[in-house]
């Protein structure tokens, strides 16, 4: 065999040799991804089901159970707090053709304590939700709100039932996932609004448990950026002081939905673990 005919020989074999070896690893990667996968439990479904929270014991100190009805729209949230003494219920209305119509709170122990009843506008939106207070010291507000193109709540003002005056008002910014990047309050002075709080926010990839409900919790006098959100908050940063590393860390399902929160230094240490249907 002549030189060159060794030297193309001995460099195939080399290539092959590579070759292989790069398909070896490259099986291993995938078995090892595979396996990790594999080892994530099954999320049962996509509905938001049951959310526990238990302190830094491991005590359940609070659930909530989500009911819903045959068109599969969340008629009840049934909530238990002081190891189950205490008990509360959210109950979400709607009429013959569907359309969420009211959201009422009722405490085992009082009563009924509120009911909103929502006004749609044109756009086929919620723009307003009246409130009726059953208890005899309780003060409620009523909520305005309004959307941008996509349909997602840009600001909600808060209405006071006496004077009709709106006392605050929130704004929020979102980014290209449909989370909230960006929230404002703003806090009447006299006839003037001032910037009273500011927030950003920065997320994970995975599925919000309460985006598929959220809206529907934010105008039943709940209005908090955990529900409009997509993605879970890692970080945030309110007038310009930032969380520290851990705000909440979290474990997931295999479809990626959150099996488990915890805050870190939030309180003390509490994790919620979260179950779908």
């Amino acid at each position: 065999m002549g030189i060159l005919q060794k030297s193309i020989a001995g460099f195939l074999v080399n290539i092959t040799i590579r070759f292989t070896i790069f398909l070896f690893v490259l099986c291993m990667l995938f078995q090892l991804i595979s396996c990790s996968k594999e080892k994530l439990p099954d999320a049962g479904g996509t509905s938001l089901s049951k959310v526990i929270i238990r302190n830094k014991d491991r005590d359940i100190i609070f659930t909530s159970d989500y009911i819903y009805n045959f068109n599969n729209q969340l008629s009840q949230i049934s909530s238990k707090q002081n190891q189950g003494v205490e008990g509360e219920n959210q109950t979400l209305s709607y009429d013959p053709l569907g359309k969420y119509i009211a959201y009422k709170s009722t405490n085992e122990l009082f009563g009924d304590i509120y009911l909103y009843e929502f006004q749609y506008g044109t756009n086929g939106k919620i723009k307003r939700a009246n409130s009726t207070p059953f208890l005899a010291n309780l003060a409620t507000d009523d909520y305005v709100f309004t959307y941008d193109i996509k349909g997602r709540i840009i600001s909600d003002s808060i209405v006071n039932r006496g004077t009709n005056f709106v006392t605050f008002y929130h704004t929020y910014l979102y980014d290209e996932r449909d989370n909230v990047v960006n929230y404002q309050l703003f806090r009447r002075f006299g006839n003037d609004f001032q910037l009273f709080d500011k927030v950003t926010y920065t997320y994970d990839e995975k599925q919000n448990p309460y985006y598929k409900n959220g809206v529907q919790l934010f105008v039943g006098g709940n209005p908090s950026v955990l529900f409009l959100s997509r993605n879970n908050i890692i970080g945030s940063v309110s007038n310009g002081v930032s969380s520290i590393p851990g705000f909440y860390e979290y474990t997931y399902y295999s479809n990626g939905y959150v099996r488990t929160s915890k805050a870190g230094y939030i309180n003390n240490g509490q994790t919620t673990e979260y179950y779908y249907q």
